[in-house]
Order: C-alpha cells, then structure tokens, then sequence
C-alpha cells in the first residue's frame, strides 16, 4: 500500500459557474414568431384598458370595430338629401392559460456542487423557453389561419396556389421590390414586416450584399421590410424558404395575470400569490409560491425525510389579436420561395 494512499486527492470538480460546458445543452431557439408579435402590438390595438377592463377570466373580452362602406358616386346633383348606413361589429378576444412550474429543496444543495440559486436560475430558463415556444407555435397557427386567401393584384408578377404566393426562382433576386408591388395593388402599404423559415436567412443575406460595386444592385428593395426568424415556420414541400409578409400592426398579443396575483394575495408567509417578470418573452407572469413540509429523501438521500419543499407556480392568459377584415384581402400574405 503506498504510503499516502489515505490522503491522495480526490476528484477535482469546478465550480459550475466557472464553466459552460452545458451552454448547447440549455441553448435557446428562434423565436421570430414571438417577437414580432410583441414588437407590433402597439401599431394595432391598445393594451392598458383592455386589461385593466377584463378583471376576471369569466368576463368575456370584445374591441370594436366598423366595416368598410361601399359608397356609390353618381355625376347628377340632387335635392335628396343622401343616406348612408355605416355598420358595427364587436370582434372578441380569445383567451389562453398557459402555466408552468418546478419545485425546489433548500436543503439539498447542502450536498452539492450545484447551488441553490445555479438550479433556480437552470429550471427558470428551461421553464421559460418551454413557454415561449409554445406561443411561437401559437402565433404561427394563428398567421395560418387568417392569412389571405385571395390575391387580387392585377398583372401580378406571382402564381397564387392555396392561399400561397408562388415566387418563382427567376423573381428571387427582386421578389420584395415585386412582393411590394402586389401588396400596394391590394391597397397595403409598408413598412412591412416579414417572419420567416429560417432558409431564408441565406436568401437576404446574399441579395442584401449586392450593392452598388457589384453588377447587379439589389439593395434597393429592402428599407421597407423588418425581418425576423423562427423555427416555427416550417418550411413548404418544393420550397427554398417559406414567410409571412404584413404591414406594420397586422400581428398583436395581449397578455392578462390572474386577479390574486395582481393583488397580491397572501395566506400565510409560506403560501402567497405575487408576479414575476419573464424577460425571455417579455410578459409580466402570475407567481404562486408555496413552501410546505414533505419526504424530499428521493432527491436529497437520508436526512429529508421531514424538510421543506419550495413550489413556484407560473401562469399567466395571453390573446392573440389580427386586423378586423370584414371580406376581401387579408394584410397577412403566406409566401413560397420556390425550389424550381
């Protein structure tokens, strides 16, 4: 036996905030979809009332609104007094709970490299990012189901198949300078805002490079657009990049707390109601925090078999809200790049 066997090192572990080893492991995602959505709310609707007014889930959310008016011009004046009706519409609000939530044992970072504070801050972001995706998925459901479904531009440079523009390979180079053209026709105007499949990243990098040194300029076409990028978008069969393309205030997202979070609710120092920022998708969260008595001995060994248990419990009511079309064009247009 050698003699300083009892007292050789054991493993050496690094503090786990000196490294990022797990930095691809925990990494986040494009979330295009979310962002825009957040971003464009404002050119839309207006918030603060909306959710000051709604108090309570059971009380049902509705913005109104006037159609369009076909008015008719003749070329005889008249003694008749004209008449014209105009016509009102409430578009109601849709309202989704979406909650989450993880547990904490105090007393088992007693016994680890891990500290209390590395995990919460772990189990949050993980927590977070499994929340926004699913309301990147939610806005991308939402762009497909109120994209237009008519294209009405006369002598449209594009093919318009299943509520889809077509854009061929030869119109790659130019297709927003074309894409602006056709949406005028159809009376929207820019600035624009376009969240696409992440394929077309390589499109606009390249045709936004090619200025005025180079034989082709193709520049020109892009101050009018905002790009964002999700992976949420999925990318069409025989196509090289699939997106949305809509004037600035077409996508909005309202979000709503539930009443004992706002006000604070309190049963005991261990059991209250409170709110949270969530700054990865950037909404105020209701927060109900709980610290009991539990068996924590599965997660922390012998010694926790009576010892406290944190719960924090995330949830929060969000709407996703598009412009009132009461017939015609919608402002959000689906659009293929296509592959041939």
């Amino acid at each position: 036996m050698a003699y300083l066997a009892a007292t050789a090192l054991t493993e050496y572990r690094q503090q786990y905030s000196s490294a990022s080893l797990d930095k691809f492991e925990n990494r986040g995602t494009g979330l295009g979809l979310l962002s825009l959505a957040k971003r464009d709310t404002p050119n839309l609707i207006s918030t603060a009332e909306i959710i000051k007014a709604r108090g309570t889930a059971e009380r049902a959310t509705k913005v109104q609104v006037l159609q369009k008016i076909a008015f008719s011009n003749t070329s005889v004046r008249t003694c008749t007094g004209a008449t014209q009706s105009s016509v009102s519409a409430l578009v109601t609000l849709s309202w989704v709970t979406i909650a989450n939530g993880f547990h904490m044992v105090p007393s088992q970072y007693n016994n680890n490299d891990i500290a209390y504070v590395e995990d919460f801050k772990h189990k949050m972001q993980q927590m977070e990012l499994a929340m926004a995706k699913e309301m990147d998925t939610a806005i991308y459901t939402k762009l497909n189901a109120v994209k237009s479904t008519t294209f009405t531009a006369e002598n449209a440079p594009f093919a318009f198949s299943s509520s889809v523009v077509q854009i061929p390979q030869a119109s790659k180079p130019t297709y927003l300078s074309e894409l602006y053209q056709s949406m005028f026709q159809d009376d929207f105007v820019g600035p624009f805002n376009i969240v696409a499949s992440p394929a077309l990243m390589s499109v606009n990098q390249y045709f936004a490079n090619q200025g005025a040194g180079n034989s082709a300029n193709t520049v020109f076409q892009f101050g009018d657009f905002s790009f964002d990028y999700s992976n949420r978008v999925a990318l069409s069969g025989g196509a090289n990049a699939t997106f949305f393309i809509m004037p600035n205030g077409s996508i909005g997202i309202l979000d709503w707390i539930d009443p004992e979070s706002r006000r604070g609710a309190r049963l005991s120092e261990s059991n209250y109601w409170t709110t949270a920022t969530l700054p990865m998708i950037g909404v105020t969260s209701g927060l109900h925090v709980q610290a009991t008595c539990a068996d924590n001995t599965t997660e922390g060994g012998a010694g926790l078999e009576a010892s406290v248990i944190e719960n924090f419990n995330f949830s929060f009511d969000y709407a996703l809200v598009s412009p009132y079309i009461s017939a015609g064009a919608s402002p959000i247009y689906k659009a293929d790049i296509l592959s041939l």
